[in-house]
């Protein structure tokens, strides 16, 4: 895929390009895997898909956490944005069980990228593209 710009130079000789993301089609196993915005069977957390629990971290200006929480929760659909949030000012974000507010910058470290990798390591999808990295 190349939405925009110029596509991105390979880091090195052996690699493999693979579409993880949520513009292919719904029933691809790559997007089933990578993705995500797919719901995941008994929710994560509490929430329809991973996308819902990260972006219910999110704590705006002039609306309440517990609004933000709540929708998030009940939303059985993907999506990337909390109602009329655009234009508003994220303040931090802060997630159930963590009392530390983070930064987008650090809640990404922290949260996302641990948490995500912790519930998709063992996909059918990257333990086989992982499988045809280490042949190569």
């Amino acid at each position: 895929m190349n939405m925009r710009g110029k596509w991105a130079e390979p880091i090195e000789k052996d690699t493999i390009k693979i579409n993880v993301t949520s513009a292919q089609a719904k029933t691809s196993k790559n997007r089933l895997d990578f993705s995500p915005m797919t719901e995941i069977i008994n929710g994560y957390k509490g929430y329809w898909n991973f996308e819902s629990y990260w972006q219910s971290g999110k704590v705006f200006e002039d609306i309440p956490i517990e609004k933000t929480k709540k929708w998030w929760r009940e939303l059985k659909k993907p999506k990337r944005r909390y109602p009329n949030s655009k234009g508003k000012k994220v303040l931090y974000a802060i997630f159930d069980g963590n009392d530390e507010k983070m930064n987008y910058i650090t809640s990404r470290k922290k949260v996302y990228v641990p948490e995500y990798y912790n519930l998709i390591k063992n996909r059918e999808r990257v333990v086989y593209w992982k499988k045809k990295l280490n042949d190569k």
